[in-house]
């Protein structure tokens, strides 16, 4: 699907989970049934938000995986993580995607709140 309305746009640009760009990218021209490119951003970005909140699905395991390192991590202030046998718990790749999963959630639930109906 081609974007052609400007606030989707750039919004679409600015989406860090590439998910919902490819979701986006996919969309068929045939099934808009008269919505907007704005409608369309947000139905997509509605449908991952409900993917990350449904329990059982692949998001849903992330982003509570990620919370869980945030928690147990200190909110990621120290990292890596280590047991008193100097074993790192968490590496610094699982902190770095557990930041970026929780970054992707919060960004799709920020312009879905901001954007959403408009």
């Amino acid at each position: 699907m081609i974007i052609t309305d400007k606030k989707a746009k750039a919004i679409y640009n600015k989406i860090l989970c590439p998910e919902v760009q490819e979701s986006i990218d996919t969309y068929p021209d045939d099934e808009r049934d008269g919505k907007t490119d704005m409608q369309i951003v947000m139905d997509e970005i509605a449908y991952f938000i409900e993917m990350f909140e449904s329990e059982g699905t692949i998001y849903n395991d992330r982003l509570t995986e990620a919370k869980d390192i945030q928690s147990r991590s200190g909110n990621f202030t120290d990292y890596p993580i280590y047991l008193p046998s100097f074993q790192p718990v968490f590496s610094e790749n699982q902190i770095n995607d557990a930041k970026a999963t929780l970054k992707q959630y919060k960004q799709l639930k920020d312009y879905y709140k901001k954007y959403r109906g408009k």
